[in-house]
């Protein structure tokens, strides 16, 4: 015979439970409970909202306040983003539905997918609390993956490739002029572009980005460095600098089919 959890058994065994799986597979996951208050942080989200914020926290920094308490109690920035998180969960707490989020930061390098889910007591049919669960964002190689179905290879692309996914470090400028030189824009192309998002750089300049990415790649030719940047997914990956900080529903942001 089942028993009916009350709302807070429910949600005390959810948190449990989730802690049990995410803190074993280091997936980069909080929960919060209906009324916004941090109840679980993974240790794979403590190292995100560092680097985010600037500060070394703890679970027991995070957990019992809401967003808002933490950035008042330790003076931290971000308030912009801290009001678009807000009016998103409030939303979801309303609707009680899931929805999937872009996410970028200036501090930290990659740009996140948020997916962030009601949480909800079968029994009651009460909002208890939302699950939030961040990703990188990469872009789908269409022809990495044809290639990969139908088990056939390319010069284009070698999926056999001994590099090493993305080895170099490059700077924010170095990554955007890849990036958009991979998608095959001209520099004069990747100039505009740039220029459209406010971000200037001369033809000269991006000219100059692929001769020093040539010999960061260890290449002679510009084919040679298309090749070696594809197999090492430079060209999955969008520069965080091309976002404006902040959360974006995804719909908005990017269109999935």
């Amino acid at each position: 015979m089942s028993t009916i959890q009350s709302d807070q058994e429910f949600f005390y065994n959810f948190v449990a439970s989730s802690k049990t799986v995410f803190d074993y597979i280091g997936d980069n996951v909080h929960i919060k409970d209906h009324e916004f208050k941090y109840k679980y942080a993974s240790p794979s989200y403590l190292t995100f909202f560092n680097k985010i914020y600037g500060f070394e926290k703890q679970a027991e920094d995070l957990l019992g306040q809401t967003l808002k308490e933490v950035i008042d109690r330790f003076g931290l920035n971000k308030r912009n983003l801290y009001e678009d998180l807000t009016k998103q969960e409030e939303e979801i707490k309303s609707t009680r539905k899931s929805t999937r989020l872009v996410q970028a930061v200036a501090n930290y390098p990659q740009v996140c997918v948020v997916f962030k889910r009601p949480i909800i007591n079968p029994a009651s049919d009460n909002f208890v609390g939302i699950m939030t669960h961040f990703s990188t964002l990469a872009m789908p190689n269409i022809l990495k993956t044809l290639l990969k179905v139908n088990r056939k290879s390319s010069y284009i692309i070698n999926n056999d490739s001994n590099y090493n996914h993305l080895e170099y470090n490059l700077t924010e400028r170095q990554h955007i002029v890849l990036f958009l030189y991979l998608h095959r824009y001209s520099a004069a192309e990747i100039a505009s572009i740039l220029g459209t998002l406010d971000y200037k750089m001369s033809n000269s300049r991006i000219n100059d980005h692929l001769e020093a990415l040539k010999f960061i790649f260890r290449v002679k030719t510009k084919d040679q460095l298309i090749e070696k940047a594809l197999a090492m997914d430079y060209d999955l990956l969008i520069p965080r600098a091309l976002l404006k900080e902040g959360s974006y529903p995804l719909d908005e942001a990017i269109s999935i089919i």
